[in-house]
């Protein structure tokens, strides 16, 4: 239980022993099956919108299988501290640790003009709830001539990519 409660971990893959993968993908695949507004349910609430309109069915109880893991719990402290905060910051530690980490009570913000000669890749999806167009746009300026291409798609959310 500590290890599934663990700051830097939030469902982590190696919490879910082997033996277990194949129960998961098969309630899934139950669930998916079953209920399949009930898959999108729970992928509208965290990332999508219109999730049964955008994403690929056939590959839900999978996606699902996986469904929310690979972050940590730090991740998604500082993901809403930056949405709280309006601002692209570094993580805050509180004031006197940021004092000592960053030689600042508040943490800076990052400098995104400092990347250069990086050729990057920009695709976004109007559905997404983690990453509004609004902020994408700002982030191709951030990141200017670095963005060699760049894409919005209409019907497509965060996770649309994935699935």
């Amino acid at each position: 239980l500590m290890n599934f409660l663990s700051p830097d971990k939030f469902l982590p893959e190696e919490f879910m022993p082997a033996i277990k993968e194949g129960f998961q993908k098969s309630i899934g695949d139950w669930i998916n099956k079953t209920f399949p507004q009930l898959s999108n349910f729970f992928v509208d609430l965290i990332s999508d919108k219109d999730s049964f309109k955008v994403n690929n069915q056939n590959r839900m109880s999978l996606y699902l299988s996986k469904y929310p893991s690979g972050t940590s719990l730090k991740a998604i402290k500082h993901f809403s501290q930056n949405v709280a905060s309006k601002t692209f910051s570094k993580y805050d530690y509180g004031k006197e640790a940021n004092y000592f980490i960053y030689g600042n009570l508040i943490p800076s913000e990052y400098d995104l003009s400092k990347i250069n000669g990086m050729k990057i890749a920009l695709i976004s999806g109007y559905t997404d709830k983690l990453s509004n167009p609004k902020d994408v746009l700002w982030l191709k300026e951030q990141l200017g001539k670095n963005v060699i291409y760049f894409n919005e798609y209409d019907k497509m959310g965060h996770l649309t990519f994935l699935i």
